[in-house]
């Protein structure tokens, strides 16, 4: 769906109303609005932007596969994390393999509620705004939002239910402390944080506030304006702090490299893992370079191959101690900070990752070498592609993307589109270094009284919580 997203934001009109939709390159979108109208991919206008990213997602891949590796050493392998949100999947790979009758039974008959819920939330609003173009919510999906019971004595802050099974289940999961620790994060934010900014009139966010907002809407304004700086410094903390106190667990690892005799196998992987991230993670900070030659190479490898090398160390240990999660903004701060004052960067990729420590965690719960889970996967990832480019052609084809056959396009699509013009255009300029050290120190000094007692994880869920929503 990325290129549909691109060569719609070439077209849309929000581009357009920021005066931007004729400086957006050809790498990123087709130049010809015929494109567009006809809703096709074959034609030759689309070949720089395919070549783009097929060349990006291999680089990406090889990059992620390659720090799985190490964060599986460091994660997995030493300090043993439990990884909670794995287990359900090891035991429903292991159960469906081994064909053990009764614990079989026990998935079927759990699966049916599953289903039957499901079909409720998403299958028939689906097909009555498809076949019939009528709008129905029985259950509001993700969540029942109570802002307007609050804001008459909670100005800014967010409430709510959420009604997604698969959130449900996660509690269930989750280690009970690692909760408690994330709902304090965001009621820190939802609550209090976003209370103060309206009540003492901090930042734009206090502006744009009325009464009975959406939870979604505050979330993104109040990140954009308010919390996506130190939210930066709270996630780095979260990831590099239990390595600040205790790295030894960094350089045994590292000490793998060199291993001998018995640990050889484990140094040459290691070594490998830390070789292709580097040559892949510097290909594409030159590759960009040469789309983009005015903007700063140093950038790019300090976003590309520096904060890629410490954003998989935070998400990996996240996704160890109760679930991974996104830092915002990130791409956007080292754009504006770098005094980049041209359009194209802006439309290049930078290095994207994803969370393969997971996937490991997995192979090893069930038994699986995680070579052989990355072969399988180099094998299925081209088949997928193709089978996804026809899938999308499809159902392009069917309908315009967004319409009213599409819903979640139509919601979320535009809003994306927005906050995209406005760092285009530097509408927005509400990084603050500063912050982003304030919220590094406040985690710290959170996670060192906690380690004391044995429980410095907990400082990993009040970093996640800071950027769940509160019905989450």
């Amino acid at each position: 769906m990325g290129w549909l997203y691109q060569i719609y934001f070439k077209n849309s009109e929000i581009a357009k109303s920021f005066g931007i939709q004729d400086i957006i390159p050809h790498f990123y979108a087709p130049q010809n609005v015929e494109t567009w109208s006809l809703r096709t991919f074959l034609t030759w206008d689309w070949f720089p932007a395919m070549s783009l990213t097929l060349i990006y997602l291999f680089l990406v891949v090889v990059g992620n596969i390659s720090m799985g590796f190490l964060t599986r050493e460091l994660f997995i392998e030493k300090e043993k994390l439990p990884f909670p949100l794995v287990q359900p999947a090891a035991a429903a790979i292991t159960t469906l393999s081994e064909r053990e009758k009764s614990r079989l039974r026990l998935l079927a008959i759990a699966s049916i509620p599953g289903l039957i819920y499901g079909t409720i939330v998403y299958a028939v609003p689906f097909a009555f705004s498809a076949y019939y173009n009528v709008s129905i919510q029985i259950i509001p999906i993700p969540w029942v939002d109570l802002n307007w019971l609050i804001h008459s004595f909670l100005p800014g802050a967010s409430f709510g239910i959420a009604t997604d099974l698969i959130l449900m289940a996660s509690g269930f999961i989750i280690p009970f402390d690692v909760c408690i620790a994330i709902f304090v994060g965001s009621f820190a934010i939802s609550v209090v944080g976003n209370t103060l900014l309206v009540s003492l009139g901090i930042t734009k966010f206090a502006e744009e506030y009325s009464y009975g907002m959406g939870i979604g809407v505050i979330m993104q304004r109040s990140s954009l304006h308010a919390w996506a700086s130190p939210y930066i410094g709270v996630a780095m903390a979260a990831g590099l702090m239990p390595l600040i106190r205790r790295p030894s667990v960094l350089i045994s690892t590292f000490k793998s490299l060199i291993a001998k005799s018995s640990d050889k196998e484990r140094s040459k992987t290691l070594q490998r893992a830390i070789i292709f991230f580097l040559i892949s993670t510097v290909v594409l900070s030159l590759y960009v370079y040469t789309l983009v030659p005015d903007f700063p190479l140093w950038i790019l490898l300090l976003l590309n191959v520096g904060w890629g090398f410490v954003y998989h160390l935070i998400v990996a240990r996240a996704a160890g101690v109760a679930m991974a999660f996104g830092v915002p903004y990130v791409r956007e701060t080292f754009f504006l900070m770098s005094g980049y004052q041209g359009t194209d960067a802006w439309f290049g990729p930078t290095y994207f990752m994803s969370d393969w420590t997971s996937n490991f965690a997995l192979c090893k719960f069930t038994g699986l070498k995680a070579t052989s889970y990355v072969k399988a996967i180099a094998l299925a990832w081209p088949v997928a592609l193709v089978a996804g480019f026809f899938y999308t052609s499809d159902f392009w084809r069917i309908a315009p993307i967004p319409s009213a056959q599409y819903p979640a396009t139509q919601i979320y699509w535009p809003l994306s589109a927005i906050f995209q013009s406005l760092f285009v255009t530097r509408s927005v300029l509400s990084f603050r270094p500063l912050w982003i050290l304030g919220g590094f120190l406040a985690i710290a000094g959170i996670f060192l009284p906690l380690d004391f007692i044995g429980k410095g994880w907990m400082a990993m869920g009040i970093a996640i919580g800071a950027g769940t929503a509160i019905p989450s």
